[in-house]
């Protein structure tokens, strides 16, 4: 994925580019491949050229930024014990290099490979997570339950875990948590014998006027002219 020979000399800084750094540690984190190659090549081009001479220096900042890339792809998701062993290796095989050609490519290595790992794993990532994330909604929807508690449940950052949320399912979090709260209620108004304030209590709203307003704006229709129908008026999906 990544080209370090296709820096110039003109990308030389003087001081470590931690900004960029840091930068490229977010990109990893939100696979956003097209910046990730970006500050990668920007970060390898002050390696290679502020201490071209010194092959010492050039292994130890390789190795520094092995590890900070592989924390960032660990954060992006990627298996924790595929991702360790393969630093590891990685690491060793610095300590062997010879030349800075040989560095060169051995970094370039790495980093392709662990970033395969972030990017190209992703999607069987997200729907692990999105598999889990929607049994613990169905499980907790009747007690407060945040985003950030579901987020910590399946070992995501809220932020991100919000953005593949609304992403693969179309809507956001809060929204799907009032879906499985209405279907329940929908159940529950089937009951005649359970009033409007013990199911709104019973699937999370904690207030009738909430339930009703909710259900009306999910279904197009009121708890009461649902359960009237006994369930089969018609209502939006």
């Amino acid at each position: 994925m990544f080209d370090v020979t296709t820096i110039t000399a003109d990308e030389q800084i003087i001081d470590y580019p931690y900004d960029k750094e840091k930068l490229l540690a977010y990109s990893i984190i939100h696979h956003d491949t097209e910046n990730s190659r970006r500050y990668l090549n920007e970060v390898l081009g002050h390696i290679f050229f502020s201490s071209v001479s010194d092959l010492d220096v050039i292994k130890a900042r390789a190795i520094e930024l092995t590890v900070m890339v592989s924390r960032a792809v660990l954060d992006a998701g990627a298996d924790k014990e595929q991702i360790s062993s393969m630093t590891q290796r990685f690491i060793s095989a610095f300590f062997a290099c010879t030349t800075i050609e040989e560095v060169c490519r051995s970094l370039n290595d790495i980093l392709k490979r662990l970033t395969q790992e972030a990017f190209e794993f992703a999607e069987v990532k997200r729907f692990d997570v999105m598999s889990k994330a929607i049994a613990y909604i169905k499980a907790n929807y009747m007690r407060r339950l945040l985003l950030t508690e579901v987020a910590e449940h399946v070992l995501l950052s809220p932020s991100y875990f919000s953005k593949i949320f609304k992403r693969e399912m179309n809507c956001g979090f809060k929204d799907y948590l009032n879906y499985v709260r209405i279907e329940k209620s929908k159940v529950l108004l089937l009951e005649f014998n359970t009033n409007l304030v013990e199911i709104a209590d019973k699937v999370g709203f904690y207030d009738q006027s909430y339930l009703n307003n909710m259900f009306k704006k999910v279904t197009g229709v009121t708890p009461k002219k649902f359960r009237e129908s006994g369930g089969k008026i018609l209502t939006k999906e």
